[in-house]
C-alpha cells in the first residue's frame, strides 16, 4: 500500500490563512512554503477536505490556491481554485485515477468540472490515458522564484504508470519515481519547501 495524503498550496501569507483555518476542517493546520506561499494540510484531511480548503482559501489571491492529492503513490491529482471555483485540473496518470475511481470508489472529486470519471467504464475506447492538464502556465505563478517554464513542463508531463518503470536522477543516485517524489520535485523546482506540500503532518 502506498501514500495517500492531500494537501493545499495557497498564493497567500500564512496570518491570512491562519485566520481562515476555522472554516476549515477540524484538524487543519498552515504551514509555510516559502514568503506569501502556505500550506494547508490536517490528519484527517481526504479529498473533499482539501478541494474545499482550497475553494475557501482561493479567495485571498488572484493567484489562489491548489489542492493536491497523491493516491497509492501512483499517482499526482491538483486542482487549481480561484475565487472558490475550480478553473484547472491536472492528473499526471489519468488512467490510474480512473482505475482507483471505478474500482474503489474513491479519487479527486470531480462534480461537473470537465468531463467526470465516472462516465467512463473499463474497455471504453474514449478512456483518457497518459498525462492530463500539463501546460505549466496554471502552476507558474506559484513558484517562490525564478523558474524555466519549459523544465516545469518536462517536470509536469512524467509518465508515472508503474510498467513504465521511470527512474528519476537525484542528487547523482538512481530512484524509483513514485508520485510523493514526483510531487517534491516539482515543489523544489519552484522554490518551495516540500515538508508539509508533501505529506508531511504536524
Amino acid at each position: 500500500m502506498g501514500d495517500n495524503y492531500y494537501t493545499v498550496l495557497v498564493a497567500a501569507e500564512m496570518k491570512d490563512v491562519v485566520d481562515e483555518l476555522p472554516t476549515l476542517a477540524p484538524s487543519a493546520f498552515a504551514k509555510p512554503a516559502a514568503p506569501g506561499r502556505t500550506v494547508v494540510s490536517g490528519e484527517f484531511f481526504g479529498p473533499e477536505e482539501a478541494n474545499d480548503a482550497a475553494a475557501r482559501l482561493s479567495r485571498l489571491s488572484l493567484i489562489g490556491a491548489v489542492a493536491f492529492g497523491v493516491y497509492s503513490s501512483d499517482a499526482l491529482s491538483a486542482i487549481l481554485y480561484r475565487d472558490g471555483a475550480p478553473v484547472h485540473c491536472y492528473d499526471s496518470t489519468a488512467q490510474t485515477l480512473i482505475a482507483r475511481i471505478i474500482e474503489n470508489g474513491d479519487g479527486p472529486p470531480r462534480g461537473d468540472f470537465e468531463n467526470p470519471y465516472y462516465l467512463y467504464e473499463k474497455g471504453d475506447p474514449d478512456w483518457p490515458s497518459g498525462v492530463r492538464g500539463a501546460d505549466p502556465d496554471w502552476l507558474l505563478p506559484f513558484a517562490a522564484g525564478p523558474v524555466d517554464r519549459e523544465v516545469l513542463a518536462g517536470l509536469l508531463d512524467l509518465r508515472l504508470i508503474p510498467d513504465d518503470e521511470l527512474i528519476l536522477k537525484e542528487d547523482g543516485r538512481r530512484r524509483w519515481l513514485f508520485a510523493g517524489s514526483h510531487h517534491a520535485a516539482i515543489a523544489k523546482f519552484l522554490h518551495l519547501d516540500p515538508e508539509y506540500l508533501c505529506g508531511g503532518l504536524d
